[in-house]
């Protein structure tokens, strides 16, 4: 809502060589769930362009727009209006909500001044992170081609041992 819908009309020539063009300016009907919502005036500022007409969206649903041809044929579409939402219109800062969050979280609130302190200091603490050694270093044993080799033989040896002893 707030918006402009833009709606354009560009006829192609026809085939059979008949005129496309309007006695008078087309308007496109706009019906909102089968009752006429409203009705606007196409306009275009010289013969080449396009009709255009403009639509101010004042209410939220979902429309139906309607033109029709010089032939009486009518070509149509369908949009949606929807209210914005509150969450990307609004973008004022509630401190107080922040500051009480802020308390029971653990946590703080940040000014301007803050900033550039807060941010050097976590760059410091990333920088530290990545040089320092890791606390615990850890091998796979299952990536390790000796213990493949080794459990080869052992299974190898477990097969030759039985055929020889006749456990099989």
């Amino acid at each position: 809502m707030g918006e402009q819908a833009l709606f354009t009309l560009l006829l192609p020539p026809r085939r059979d060589g008949a005129d496309t063009a309007f006695k008078s300016s087309p308007s496109v009907r706009i019906t909102r769930d089968g009752a006429e919502a409203a009705s606007v005036q196409m306009s275009r500022p010289d013969e080449a362009s396009p009709w255009i007409a403009r639509l101010p969206a004042a209410q939220p649903g979902r429309f139906r727009a309607e033109v029709t041809l010089p032939s009486g044929d009518k070509l149509s579409c369908q949009f949606g209006v929807s209210a914005a939402a509150g969450e990307t219109t609004d973008v004022s800062l509630d401190l107080e909500y922040l500051r009480q969050l802020a308390a029971a979280t653990g946590g703080r609130v940040l000014d301007e001044g803050s900033l550039r302190t807060t941010l050097e200091s976590l760059t410091r603490e990333a920088d530290a992170e990545r040089s320092a050694p890791p606390a615990v270093e850890r091998d796979s044993l299952w990536d390790n081609a000796s213990v493949f080799w080794l459990l080869c033989g052992l299974f190898g040896a477990d097969w030759f041992l039985r055929r020889r002893w006749g456990l099989v």
